[in-house]
């Protein structure tokens, strides 16, 4: 006689029907266990990454985006005030050629690289992995016109043998720039193997340091960092032979016409 089983339709029979089925009575094999099922394996946004982004106008900006066990699912980026897909994976689908995917096979880290980032680049970005429900992470993106400053007026009067001392940064802080050039004239300042001239640079700040200054280190002085406009002061070195350099006699003589020699011969002008 053939015992019918319905339970086999069930799991949930007992052990007695089981065995009138010639079936164990341990229990039937749990589904594997599904990669998104475990929390320790979903993807999730590294939180140690930098969500605030300062940049400088014309240099670069990174917006990077970390996500531990990606698997096969793909990160995209999005401009959020028009919802414009930016890239997706490598693949970009702007034409503005500015904005790419940067990622290493194998890196969790998926960064969108904007270069020569303008003003009208500033808003908010977002990081979104196509899982289902998507997840996302928000970048806030600041572009900023960085300027120079050189420390104090912008006219310096100096006696000659006296040490010049110009120190430059830029007004931007979150966008430190790594190297700087100086111009005396509009001519590169030539420090390397001088004694009397030396520059240090670290931390985002420059020093031009110049000793025993005469009359031939007057002029413009230029500091250009590499992410920021440039600044200029201009130096008077004042020596026993021209105690008075003839850019100053000049200014005189616009703040204080009566001081011109010229007019001074005819006073009743």
């Amino acid at each position: 006689m053939v015992t019918h089983c319905p339970f086999l339709n069930s799991v949930e029979k007992d052990f007695e029907n089981r065995n009138q089925c010639g079936l164990s009575r341990e229990q039937p094999p749990s589904r594997p266990e599904q990669i998104w099922d475990n929390p320790l394996l979903r993807p999730a946004f590294d939180n140690t990454t930098e969500t605030n982004i300062v940049a400088s106008t014309g240099r670069v900006a990174y917006l990077h985006c970390r996500v531990n066990h990606l698997g096969n699912r793909v990160v995209t980026w999005l401009r959020k005030r028009d919802a414009h897909v930016l890239t997706s994976g490598l693949f970009s689908y702007t034409n503005d050629q500015r904005f790419t995917a940067l990622h290493a096979e194998g890196s969790p880290d998926w960064v969108l690289k904007i270069t020569y980032p303008q003003t009208r680049d500033s808003g908010i970005y977002e990081c979104q992995v196509s899982t289902e429900p998507k997840i996302s992470k928000f970048y806030t993106l600041n572009v900023v016109e960085s300027v120079a400053v050189i420390e104090g007026s912008r006219d310096k009067h100096m006696s000659a043998g006296n040490t010049l001392n110009l120190t430059c940064s830029t007004t931007v802080s979150g966008d430190l720039p790594t190297y700087f050039y100086w111009y005396h004239n509009d001519k590169v300042v030539q420090y390397t193997g001088k004694k009397d001239v030396s520059v240090h640079t670290a931390d985002g700040r420059t020093q031009l340091i110049v000793r025993d200054v005469g009359p031939k280190h007057s002029g413009n002085y230029t500091c250009a960092p590499e992410n920021a406009a440039p600044a200029t002061v201009t130096v008077f070195v004042l020596s026993e032979s021209n105690p008075i350099p003839p850019q100053l006699r000049l200014e005189a003589s616009v703040l204080h016409p009566l001081s011109s020699p010229f007019l001074r011969r005819f006073p009743g002008a």
